[in-house]
């Protein structure tokens, strides 16, 4: 993603605009699910760790120091190893 449309899209999440969100999942959901599915081996389980991952990033956090896709990617994984060693997650309200 070229460096002005990454600091467009973080600037909408910082703002909490909906279209930002929709735009990075547009971008990157399909990878974060794929990745999931493949650490987890359990659909409904892959689809759970995403929506966490969104709903963090929809709630609270648009990461400064790392291209979104790699911060994504490194909180699917979070969330699969928490997944997995039947760690149970908060829900962000």
């Amino acid at each position: 993603m070229p460096v002005l449309r990454e600091r467009r899209l973080r600037a909408m999440l910082r703002r909490g605009e909906v279209d930002g969100l929709v735009e990075l999942y547009d971008r990157h959901g399909g990878s974060c699910l794929a990745l999931a599915g493949e650490l987890v081996g359990e659909p409904p389980a892959a689809h759970e760790i995403v929506f966490e991952v969104y709903l963090r990033v929809r709630r609270q956090f648009v990461p400064r120091h790392l291209p979104l896709r790699t911060w994504l990617r490194e909180e699917t994984r979070l969330m699969a190893r928490l997944h997995s060693a039947g760690v149970p997650r908060l829900r962000l309200s």
